[in-house]
């Protein structure tokens, strides 16, 4: 069970309003935008325990050598599980939170729940803070921008790789849960969580995967010849791929400064 508690925030996030000192003003007009909790995470290692207890709960053991009355119970144990459904593998992360009206908060502590698609900050390690998308437009974390886009019944969280009026190329994130097998020509003993990604446009009427490659990225932009000889010739005198996210945006970034 998680229990959902109202929580000051300022008594975990240090904020930054306009690099400016903080004030009660700016406090309160946060806490006035967002609508935050702390979801408190209850422990669950009595949960065994209980069943352990409850006879009803098991199948008793139909067997010639078992006494009368003897009950047979099968616990299964709580498999380990490697990886995590957060982005980050550590909380430690700088981020700027900024609202649909441009106001921008600073933050120590910042992550991203890949498995609910949320964004988080961790009070304790059990609690945390999830943050509301109202009036929220996006987060800056460790220099990269992520936004919260709902689309044919999806909300995702994007990475914005580059962001245009007319379209916008953006990095969604997943996490799967593979399980464990005893099996031992699969090599799995463990649950494990695994996170993907794939590349989106974004347009003013859909969201769509896209391939990061040289001709999908010319063929969007649409360049004439000029600027598009232009661009080849800074890729390559600067050594830049069009597969990489962190290239391709510094050669989009150059294509819209021609």
């Amino acid at each position: 069970m998680y229990k959902v508690y109202p929580f000051l925030l300022f008594q975990f996030v240090t904020f930054e309003y306009k690099q400016s000192k903080i004030t009660m003003k700016n406090i309160l007009s946060l806490l006035s935008v967002l609508a935050i909790g702390i979801v408190n995470a209850q422990e669950t290692s009595s949960t065994n325990v209980r069943a352990i207890n409850n006879p009803g709960m098991f199948t008793k053991a139909a067997s010639a050598n078992v006494s009368p009355g003897a009950s047979m119970f099968f616990v299964n144990p709580a498999r380990e599980v490697e990886g995590s459904i957060y982005l980050f593998e550590k909380w430690e992360n700088r981020g700027v939170l900024v609202t649909i009206d441009k106001q921008r908060f600073g933050m120590k502590n910042i992550n991203i729940d890949l498995k609910n698609q949320a964004f988080q900050s961790r009070f304790t390690k059990d609690s945390i803070f999830n943050y509301n998308f109202n009036n929220i437009d996006r987060f800056i974390i460790n220099n990269k921008v992520y936004k919260n886009f709902y689309y044919n019944e999806d909300n995702r969280i994007y990475e914005i790789i580059h962001e245009t009026p007319e379209f916008a190329i953006l990095k969604g994130f997943k996490v799967n849960l593979v399980e464990g097998s005893a099996n031992p020509m699969l090599n799995r003993k463990t649950d494990k969580y695994v996170q993907k990604y794939n590349y989106y446009v974004k347009t003013d009427t859909e969201i769509r995967k896209f391939n990061l490659n040289r001709k999908q990225i010319i063929k969007l932009i649409d360049p004439d010849k000029a600027v598009l000889d232009k661009i080849m010739k800074y890729a390559k005198d600067n050594n830049l791929s069009f597969r990489d996210d962190l290239q391709l945006k510094r050669i989009l970034d150059y294509s819209n400064s021609i």
